[in-house]
């Protein structure tokens, strides 16, 4: 682990990183990015009832073609 790296590796030697930040930022923003992703490729149909008539909903935030380069997004966050 990067932070591991930097707490307990001297300050003169070579492997250690220069700043506690270079090894923590890289994960947070793939992980928002994942997130991202994954949720603006799902679909959450629903069905409700308001004054007896059913009302419903595919529940896509996106159309099929977005959702489509989300999907491909989102494979590459994961496989990086």
């Amino acid at each position: 682990c990067g932070l591991a790296k930097f707490q307990f590796l001297d300050k003169d030697h070579p492997g250690r990183p220069a700043r506690k930040t270079s090894y923590l930022l890289h994960p947070i923003i793939l992980h928002g990015l994942y997130n991202w992703f994954s949720t603006l490729q799902r679909c959450e149909p629903f069905e409700e009832r308001r004054d007896g008539e059913s009302i419903g909903s595919d529940g896509c935030y996106l159309p099929p073609r977005w959702r489509f380069a989300f999907k491909l997004g989102h494979g590459f966050v994961m496989l990086y």
